[in-house]
């Protein structure tokens, strides 16, 4: 199951539109994750945990998200 939090979906519409995505072609694919994917949205409580993160810290709230979710890969390339 994919998880993400509102700081990655921040992350994705940065760079979807950086790398030249129309806005409102964005804000459609990111309104269709949210109603059709409501269950992948990492709970609050991970953003407490990014101090302690000891990664990069650009992606220390990835890391974060990823463990207050319980997962055990995080993928983000394809």
């Amino acid at each position: 199951m994919s998880r993400w939090s509102e700081d990655i979906i921040a992350e994705v519409d940065r760079t979807l539109i950086k790398f030249g995505v129309a806005k409102d072609k964005v804000d459609h694919l990111l309104s269709e994750m949210k109603e059709h994917f409501s269950d992948a949205w990492v709970e609050p409580g991970y953003k407490e945990l990014v101090p302690s993160m000891k990664n990069n810290e650009k992606d220390r709230h990835v890391v974060a998200a990823a463990v207050k979710a319980g997962c055990e890969v995080i993928v983000t390339t394809i």
